[in-house]
């Protein structure tokens, strides 16, 4: 999850010792080595095979636009696991360059890969778009590309979203043609057909920020933002395996400032609990704090600190089996440099062991953490906004 997106993950017992530590497993990787100077956008997921699979956009035609979307899969060490395939290729519309943006994938039966993305298309008169999905395996084209997106606006972006029984959800958000903000989600099954039926996921007077799985449903977010866009709130709701609500809709941020409310997420660990991360800007840089509530979002005790060290407010964090959970910061590395720090967390809030740093890389920055089912993690940076990487963890 990177304030908003995060994947199933596996096995590390919950009663691991205090002494153990997060520590990084090999070297890093170039997610993209036949473009990795530049600037790459990526949605990665676990693959259930041990390994993972990242859906990547990237400028194929030089215009400095990512038109491209393509499919690679990864061993558990992060070695490619067969070529990089086509998945869609932009058009662009007259002298207005195509535009695609990723949206997750979803591995399906007989090695079968899902992968989303979305078509932009832009012209003098306005923009459209659709979430779309293809079936890929062996690095090829199964089967014809289809919308997953029901919108009844011009122009609608999604995500492909791994649930913990093997489904996808399918949500998206879209702009009508009053200019409000819709939003709605459908299931996917383990063989990439959409249901036909849609949840409607719409806010009156808010933005739908996204969606996290969370036991057998999933955590929805909306924020509300004033007139200036100065301040904001922030909504958080729990769904159920059949995407019904399952609690009712708890405040996370109430009229707090427009950065600190963009930072606040919800996630929910794998022991049935939900943590609400917080990053609040300070003058040295920010400060991270966490605050346990139960599976409906009651708040369990008051928030505690797990960094004031941050440098900025951007983390990354992941669930572990057991209810521990994973957080990556920023932090100062030495005089000058500056290190991704990760650290593991008990459900009471408390760091179990040391902490791993990924150091020696030019103005990094968080893209997504994926779980692997032989119970790491891959954390994926980049460096100046290009050079997308990876790095395997062990928790």
């Amino acid at each position: 999850m990177n304030i908003s997106a995060a994947c199933s993950v596996a096995i590390l017992l919950a009663g691991a010792s205090a002494a153990s530590a997060t520590s990084l497993s090999g070297a890093p990787f170039n997610l993209n080595p036949s473009a990795p100077n530049q600037s790459v956008v990526a949605t990665a997921f676990n693959n259930k095979d041990g390994g993972f699979g990242a859906v990547l956009s990237e400028d194929s035609d030089g215009d400095k636009t990512p038109e491209t979307i393509y499919l690679q899969l990864f061993d558990a060490k992060g070695k490619p696991n067969g070529k990089k395939g086509l998945v869609f290729q932009g058009v662009p519309t007259g002298p207005i360059p195509a535009s695609t943006v990723p949206g997750g994938g979803l591995p399906l039966g007989g090695g079968k890969t899902l992968a989303g993305y979305t078509d932009l298309k832009f012209s003098p008169t306005g923009a459209s778009g659709a979430f779309s999905g293809q079936a890929m395996a062996k690095g090829k084209k199964s089967g014809k590309a289809f919308e997953l997106s029901k919108s009844d606006g011009p122009m609608s972006f999604g995500y492909l979203l791994q649930l913990s029984d093997g489904r996808g959800l399918a949500y998206w958000s879209s702009i009508d043609l009053q200019l409000k903000n819709k939003a709605g989600a459908r299931f996917v099954s383990k063989a990439g057909d959409p249901s036909p039926a849609t949840i409607d996921l719409t806010r009156k007077d808010s933005l739908f920020s996204g969606a996290t799985p969370f036991m057998d449903g999933f955590i929805v977010q909306h924020a509300q933002y004033d007139s200036k866009f100065k301040k904001a709130s922030v909504f958080a709701r729990v769904y159920d395996g059949n995407g019904k609500p399952k609690s009712a809709e708890a405040t996370l941020e109430k009229n707090g400032k427009f950065d600190d409310a963009v930072f606040t997420s919800a996630m929910g660990l794998t022991n049935g609990q939900i943590v609400v991360l917080r990053s609040v800007a300070t003058k040295k840089g920010a400060e991270l704090t966490a605050q346990l509530h139960d599976g409906a979002l009651k708040p369990l005790g008051q928030p505690k600190t797990l960094s004031k060290e941050a440098l900025a407010q951007p983390y990354a964090a992941h669930p572990l089996p057991g209810g521990d959970f994973v957080v990556g910061v920023k932090v100062r590395d030495g005089a000058k440099d500056l290190a991704l720090e990760y650290s593991r967390f008990s459900p009471a809030l408390k760091q179990v062991g040391a902490s791993a740093r990924i150091a020696g890389v030019a103005a990094p920055e968080f893209s997504q953490m994926v779980g692997l089912d032989g119970g790491n993690l891959v954390a994926i940076y980049t460096s100046k906004g290009a050079d997308l990487t990876g790095q395997v963890i062990k928790p």
